[in-house]
């Protein structure tokens, strides 16, 4: 028996449908989201340690949705860094204060690949109305097959100059030019009592 026209067309809608929420299905299944492993140190003195003195964070990605996880994608995700305020806000000088040092590796191409970000902020938060300064993380996705993944950013980072010292130590050149740590207390010669002046104590006589 011929199948009419009326019931074809509703057979193509219907696999039409089925294959709408296939590809729907399959695209969410495909959504990825970055999970930071590691935070950089909240506080950061700029001016300690050298041009070599660095934060790092840690990352790696995690599906959104759940499910299974694929030994490997199909293409490469890239990774970029990008310097924001607390507030989520980019900063608006990036390209001059956020040193990225090293970003191993660049791009995932697995799952269970671990990105680690060295880097350094150049700036003072004092100098950014005392902003703190985070790192957030997004993924091209273009060269793969992945849907699209989820940004994320490290916790905050208040940058400073450097340390104060609490107990007022300072820095002398000793005679050889060699630079020596002295206390407060090694600054200034210990005073002699009143009674020490009277009797003759101190200065040599008897």
């Amino acid at each position: 028996m011929p199948i009419s026209t009326e019931s074809m067309t509703i057979k193509l809608q219907n696999e039409s449908k089925e294959a709408d929420v296939a590809g729907a299905t399959e695209k969410i299944e495909n959504e990825w989201c970055v999970h930071v492993l590691e935070n950089p140190t909240p506080i950061f003195y700029k001016d300690e340690g050298g041009r070599q003195n660095s934060m790092k964070s840690v990352i790696m990605l995690e599906r959104a949705k759940g499910g299974k996880v694929p030994k490997k994608f199909n293409g490469e995700l890239f990774i970029n860094p990008v310097l924001c305020y607390e507030n989520g806000r980019e900063v608006e000088d990036a390209d001059e204060i956020f040193n990225l040092m090293e970003l191993e590796p660049k791009s995932v191409t697995m799952p269970t690949q671990q990105v680690t970000c060295k880097f350094r902020i150049e700036k003072v938060s004092r100098r950014k109305d005392g902003q703190r300064f985070k790192v957030r993380f997004d993924v091209d996705v273009t060269a793969s097959d992945v849907s699209s993944v989820k940004s994320a950013c490290t916790s905050s980072v208040n940058v400073l100059s450097k340390r104060k010292n609490p107990n007022g130590a300072g820095v002398v050149k000793g005679g050889n030019g060699s630079i020596q740590r002295v206390s407060s207390a090694d600054s200034h010669p210990p005073k002699r009592s009143k009674k020490s002046s009277e009797n003759g104590t101190g200065n040599g006589r008897r």
